[in-house]
């Protein structure tokens, strides 16, 4: 079963000017920087680690030229919001964009560095692949295999990467703008059907909640400090 032709040509015509969006806006802001980040290669304990007090209490350190460098980033997006061939691609489903917040950003950093498994082995792409993200909601979407295969093969983008994300009660299909550049930050695209919007916030809220605390202690310094 497939989604409704319309739906899927308005949304490959979307995924392509994202991709080519993507690529322009990530180059243009990468050109001017002398030092970049491969972010396949350096990992969350590259840019944060963890030191203790003499109370034995743990303290996450977060190294503040990546901060900075990471939210001249998300402020350099703000343009992308307000692209105007996104108004002439006559789309046949809603749509937003938006930039991932600073207290999400640095909350997901310090929830992936203190991951007791892990304990910030995990690269910077992975973790960070979301701070420009779009979602859609398409009428009956189906999250099949033979739709996201119909949608790859029409696009042709041989970096992007598209796939079946449900769990649980979260229904969605994920998709990510890479250009197969790892000095690039990702970015986000999620596809919905309307009729999962309350259950897909919900799982949302509850992943969201693993996050929170490390909002909180952000603001309650100094238990999380910035390496000066």
């Amino acid at each position: 079963m497939k989604t409704e032709l319309v739906d899927i040509s308005s949304l490959t015509s979307l995924i392509t000017h994202m991709n080519l969006l993507h690529n322009t806006h990530s180059k243009a802001w990468l050109d001017p920087i002398a030092n970049t980040y491969n972010l396949k290669t350096k990992q969350i304990r590259h840019v944060c680690s963890a030191v203790s007090d003499s109370s034995d209490e743990e303290n996450l350190i977060l190294d503040t030229k990546f901060l900075n460098y990471m939210d001249d980033y998300c402020e350099g997006l703000i343009p992308v919001l307000y692209d105007p061939a996104i108004d002439f691609f006559g789309l046949e489903f809603d749509m937003n964009m938006r930039i991932k917040a600073p207290d999400s950003r640095v909350a997901k950093l310090l929830h992936y560095m203190s991951d007791k498994n892990e304990k910030g082995r995990v690269n910077i792409k992975k973790c960070l692949n979301d701070l420009f993200g779009v979602r859609v909601w398409i009428e009956n979407f189906n999250h099949s295999d033979a739709v996201i295969k119909d949608i790859s093969e029409t696009v042709g983008i041989e970096s992007f990467r598209i796939y079946n994300a449900s769990k649980n009660d979260y229904k969605a299909t994920h998709a990510y703008f890479t250009n197969g550049n790892n000095q690039y930050f990702p970015w986000e695209l999620q596809i919905w059907n309307p009729e999962d919007t309350e259950s897909n916030i919900c799982s949302h809220s509850i992943h969201k909640q693993g996050y929170t605390k490390w909002v909180e202690n952000y603001h309650d310094l100094p238990r999380i400090e910035e390496v000066k």
